[in-house]
């Protein structure tokens, strides 16, 4: 992965600011937290086996390649499962319990970010553009 700098946008989590809504360091800050530890029953993220910054805002993953038992798309059901658990999860984070632990969960002041938008639309009172 990268910072959106190495790709010409500006104002889109480049920086060193952890509560900014694409914080580009946030995933690999995240498996080393140990809160991807502590998800609920019938949840779990792949395993990260390493996890190396590199010079140049880069930083490599090294993650477990899952699958899932369908070897097409899901049916119906399933996609309710999981949208259920994502709820779920969704629910036991807006509560405040995982953000006091782990402030690289969206902040408790910042909106969730809705839907992705256009170039030059306004993002949180910023705008994200390529340079």
């Amino acid at each position: 992965m990268q910072s959106p700098a190495n790709a010409g946008w500006v104002n889109m989590g480049e920086g060193d600011d952890p509560s900014h809504w694409n914080y580009w360091q946030r995933e690999p800050l995240i498996y080393q937290s140990g809160l991807l530890d502590a998800l609920p029953a019938g949840m779990a993220a792949p395993r990260c086996y390493g996890s190396v910054p590199l010079p140049g805002n880069f930083a490599l993953l090294w993650l477990e390649d899952i699958h899932d038992a369908y070897q097409t798309a899901w049916p119906l059901a399933r996609y309710a499962l999981a949208a259920r658990r994502l709820g779920g999860l969704n629910g036991r984070y807006a509560s405040g319990g995982a953000r006091q632990s782990f402030p690289l969960v969206r902040p408790a002041n910042q909106p969730p970010m809705g839907s992705l938008c256009p170039t030059g639309a306004t993002f949180l009172g910023g705008s994200a553009r390529k340079k």
